[in-house]
């Protein structure tokens, strides 16, 4: 079984596009700028998000996503 890694900067734009879109300009500058205050426990949040899952079926449910088949995602609109 092979297993592509992506970089963390193709995920990050990626999350900035999603969280962009569907919260709209206002509520995602807010949120990015909570997680760069580092308001709130998100470790505790990612653990019970995750809770019982492990990496490869993480992998393996992302890759089945609509997001995880897109080859190329432009910024542009």
């Amino acid at each position: 079984m092979t297993v592509t890694v992506i970089r963390e900067q193709e995920v990050l734009r990626e999350a900035m596009e999603v969280l962009w879109k569907h919260l709209g300009p206002a509520r995602a500058v807010r949120l990015w700028a909570t997680w760069q205050m580092g308001d709130g426990d998100h470790l505790s949040l990612r653990d019970q998000l995750f809770e019982g899952e492990g990496m490869l079926r993480l992998s393996w449910v992302a890759s089945r996503s609509p997001a995880g088949k897109r080859k190329h995602c432009s910024t542009r609109t």
